[in-house]
């Protein structure tokens, strides 16, 4: 049974949802489902590892989706599904409980919907200007990380293309940027579960990234060139 508590488990499942949230019911059979969609497995386990910790129970096993580079995870709880359905906006004593929190919340956000260009620079996107403006007072208040914008990214009626499917984009989409100066600090103090390197023709290829206590650790699914490249340009030669 959830109950709401102020750990990082929980303020990273509200992060993640923040960002790329599918809330799903089926009203006729009374499902009320968590679920995550990604082309990145070790998002997806990190996010199902939280949700399993949050509701207490075993982590759910993570399928193939449609398209062969897409992995999911999906879990059953009305109360949880209640619980996120209310917006960052009422969850906020829940994510600014401590910085474990503050820091697991700007980790899931970052997970969803960050991406480490080929410049360097590492950005997330986002159409809810709010929610950017409040991760930016997270990312000040809480680590004095300085970042920048929001901008506007792509506007509304666009075209995305995504896991190989196209869609119309519904709304104004924003972008902001953690300065360069902050990003070895960003990683120290919030780390991701990957990021993606923004590829030519608009792909993305995906770079798993994640800072450990002894250093770079490098997804499998990566090629060492480009994770040298990209940690070259961010933070000089290690």
């Amino acid at each position: 049974m959830f109950v709401p508590k102020p750990t990082a488990q929980l303020a990273y499942v509200i992060g993640v949802e923040s960002g790329d949230r599918f809330l799903n019911v089926k009203p006729k059979s009374y499902q009320y489902r968590v679920r995550l969609s990604a082309v990145d497995r070790e998002f997806v386990e990190e996010f199902s590892h939280a949700v399993s910790g949050v509701l207490g129970c075993k982590p759910h096993s993570i399928w193939k989706g449609v398209t062969a580079r897409e992995y999911q995870v999906e879990y059953g709880s009305f109360l949880l599904h209640k619980f996120l359905s209310k917006g960052f906006e009422n969850l906020k004593r829940y994510i600014e409980h401590d910085r474990v929190c503050a820091s697991a919340f700007i980790r899931g956000f970052f997970d969803s919907e960050g991406c480490m260009e080929k410049s360097g620079s590492l950005t997330a996107s986002n159409s809810d200007l709010n929610l950017l403006f409040y991760v930016q007072r997270l990312h000040g208040e809480f680590f004095r990380i300085e970042t920048t914008g929001p901008r506007l990214q792509t506007r509304k009626g666009s075209l995305l293309n995504k896991n190989g499917r196209t869609y119309v984009r519904r709304a104004n989409c924003y972008v902001i940027y953690v300065k360069r100066t902050c990003l070895l600090k960003f990683h120290q103090e919030i780390g991701l579960a990957h990021l993606a390197e923004t590829g030519k023709a608009g792909e993305d290829a995906r770079i798993g990234l994640r800072i450990r206590r002894r250093g770079w650790d490098l997804n499998p699914r990566a090629s060492t060139s480009a994770l040298r490249e990209s940690v070259t340009v961010a933070f000089g030669k290690l």
